[in-house]
């Protein structure tokens, strides 16, 4: 049975999502946020109604890992870059898609996974929010020293988020596939309801920063 905080932690997302893509052109981190929040709504969906719908759990799955490694490091590599395209493909084509396939295909079947106890999919998300979490902090890090109000600067809450999610899914996947993740899967309900608002926080503010500058 599926409890109400998981519906909440589904459905939050609506919020940012929608204020992400109404401030889509106008704002710096709104494209990045609304394509990974609407692609991540879907796949809870898709999680939420995979019975009905019959969709394969390796789009489901892996799938969504891959895009959102690429996303996540995309956001925390190349944000003074202005987040074009070209380095999500970048990121897509040269650290997701092969770290994926190294843990899925030269790691699955090896001794390795037995002696760990890690599944392919579990590992790959566990190496990829390593290097997100080192990157955000590195960004917070960055932030603090040029500006003493951090609570002020709409990138440190984008960046807490994605920091506070990478922490919080590295904790989760450590337990992917083990009888006690069902008894604390609520954890992974408030990681992700958490990291929407700490989102919603960096939008509103950089909204209102943008419409105070033209004031």
């Amino acid at each position: 049975m599926i409890s109400g905080l998981t519906y909440i932690a589904i459905f939050f997302v609506i919020v940012p999502m929608i204020l992400s893509a109404l401030t889509y052109k106008a704002l710096k981190f709104s494209p990045a946020l609304f394509w990974l929040l609407l692609i991540g709504f879907l796949i809870d969906l898709g999680n939420l109604f995979d019975k009905e719908l019959h969709i394969s759990k390796l789009v489901l799955w892996d799938g969504y890992s891959i895009f959102e490694c690429a996303m996540l490091i995309w956001m925390v590599r190349y944000r003074k870059n202005g987040l074009q395209l070209k380095h999500f493909v970048v990121a897509l084509l040269l650290i997701a898609i092969p770290l994926w396939a190294i843990c899925k295909f030269g790691y699955a079947d090896t001794f390795l996974a037995d002696d760990l106890g890690v599944g392919a999919l579990s590992l790959f998300i566990l190496l990829y929010q390593v290097y997100i979490v080192f990157y955000s902090a590195r960004e917070i890090l960055y932030m603090s020293e040029q500006d003493g109000n951090l609570a002020r600067l709409p990138g440190f809450w984008i960046f807490t988020g994605i920091f506070f999610y990478a922490i919080g899914t590295f904790f989760i996947m450590s337990f992917l596939n083990k009888p006690i993740l069902l008894d604390m899967f609520f954890i992974n309900n408030m990681v992700n309801i958490t990291t929407h608002a700490l989102f919603l926080t960096g939008l509103l503010l950089q909204l209102w920063l943008k419409r105070s500058a033209t004031l």
